[in-house]
């Protein structure tokens, strides 16, 4: 049994430690553009999950993802499971 727990934390820690690696690209501005976030004329509330979730704008964005973190055990993981954090214009370089 202490064997398979073993095996079990180190698949884990190579999974997460290949899951986090930093992934290189050439120099190169990938997405130029603003995005663009128009308001919206219909706040039509909606629910997932038992929140309550008004839009207010729309928005469309060409970008790099430049980090991303997964929520599992957060207070609203199950809302919000990946935060991203993106980059147009320069920082897409």
């Amino acid at each position: 049994m202490e064997k398979l727990t073993l095996i079990a934390v180190v698949a884990y820690g190579a999974y997460h430690t290949w899951h986090k690696r930093a992934v290189s690209y050439p120099p190169s501005v990938i997405a130029p553009a603003e995005p663009i976030q128009p308001s919206l004329d219909d706040h039509s509330v909606f629910s997932k999950n038992g929140y309550k979730i008004e839009p207010l704008a729309d928005f469309k964005v060409e970008a790099r993802v430049l980090t991303a973190e997964h929520y599992h055990l957060d207070k609203f993981a199950d809302l919000i499971p990946v935060d991203f954090e993106l980059g147009w214009g320069r920082m897409s370089d």
